[in-house]
């Protein structure tokens, strides 16, 4: 079996990530649908005034971009100190890059910084959209139906928390693993050693095939996992031009294979 950065072997090393990242993508699931939640009930109670709306939506992108900024911090910190122990399993490997001795930490928050600066925004702003959207059609439902102002704000409420918990989940799970292999490949980069990676489906009746047919690929440090002749630079990977059916809800991980 492959030595890998951490001194697991690949499939162990999956199922220590998945671990890891389903306890923080629960502890933030819960936040974010009662963020949904909260910003649906304000929006039926202010029904009969839609000048409030934009405030109601603007108060709800900066409280979503709380919580995914804690989210998104945690996920790659908490990964890169667990990429980060590699004393043991590099002995014997010649190290190249001056940045090894730089803390696991320290990489972490200087490359979510970088990220989160680069795709945050954007993805705060497709939630809050989202969010909008889904009470807008509760609405146009609601007129099709012949209810009042009353009953469709009634409406609103009634399917806020199924709506909410829904996405929350979707939510979580797709940034916390989007974050923290960014943070992994800043990582493994800086211990200074040669490498390869090794794409690691979960291998369960929740895996998609496109990534069970990945499992086992193994290629560069700076070159593309291809799925369905996409390529992504690590799973959840949005800043490639993947479509959303190969990046969310992934509970695939990357081994770094010495």
């Amino acid at each position: 079996m492959a030595n890998t950065l951490t001194g697991n072997n690949p499939r162990r090393e999956q199922r220590i990530q998945a671990l890891m990242l389903d306890r923080i993508a629960l502890k933030y699931q819960r936040r974010i649908a009662r963020e949904i939640a909260r910003a649906m009930n304000e929006s039926a109670n202010n029904l009969g005034d839609p000048t409030r709306q934009p405030a109601i939506m603007a108060k709800h992108k900066a409280k979503m971009g709380r919580i995914l900024n804690s989210l998104w911090f945690e996920s790659g910190i908490d990964m890169a100190n667990h990429i980060g122990g590699q004393e043991k399993a590099i002995a014997g490997y010649q190290t190249k890059n001056d940045e090894q001795d730089i803390p696991s930490t320290l990489i972490a928050n200087i490359t979510m910084q970088s990220w989160v600066s680069q795709y945050g925004e954007a993805k705060v702003v497709g939630i809050t959209r989202t969010t909008q959207e889904d009470i807008n059609t509760i609405i146009n439902d609601s007129i099709d139906s012949g209810l009042s102002e009353r009953d469709t704000a009634k409406a609103i409420k009634g399917l806020s928390f199924t709506r909410a918990a829904g996405r929350a989940g979707t939510i979580a799970r797709t940034e916390t693993h989007s974050a923290a292999n960014v943070s992994a490949h800043a990582t493994a980069k800086a211990a200074g050693v040669k490498m390869r990676r090794e794409w690691v489906a979960a291998n369960n009746e929740r895996t998609r095939k496109s990534h069970d047919d990945a499992d086992g690929q193994i290629v560069g440090m700076n070159e593309p996992f291809k799925l369905e002749g996409y390529e992504l630079m690590y799973p959840s990977d949005y800043s490639s031009n993947a479509p959303a059916r190969l990046t969310i809800n992934c509970r695939c991980a990357v081994a770094y294979i010495l």
